[in-house]
């Protein structure tokens, strides 16, 4: 997986799929916007720890397996949080010898 964030997406649309609920079901059944769920899917947001505990809930997983992936993290990358965007952490990886 490219990041954290796109591999609890991938696995929770995996997941979804596999129950064969729409987007606007599952986010109808957890008190999301459809919109809000796609972009959890492509990875471009991360849900909540609430958000995340009504989605095991409603497919009826643990959420081991939500974050059951290869998480790879690219040379000089900086991990973002926050609503601002503000790298807190920067992973420079040292060449192997």
């Amino acid at each position: 997986m490219a990041n954290f964030k796109q591999g609890l997406g991938s696995n929770l649309k995996i997941t979804r799929k596999a129950r064969g609920i729409t987007q606007e079901d599952l986010a109808g059944i957890i008190g999301i916007h459809s919109r809000q769920l796609s972009k959890i899917e492509t990875g471009e947001h991360f849900p909540s720890c609430k958000t995340l505990e009504k989605l095991c809930m409603a497919l009826d997983l643990s959420p081991k397996d939500l974050f059951d992936f290869e998480f790879l993290i690219e040379e000089n990358e900086g991990i973002m949080t926050g609503t601002d965007n503000t790298t807190v952490l920067q992973v420079s990886k040292t060449p192997k010898k």
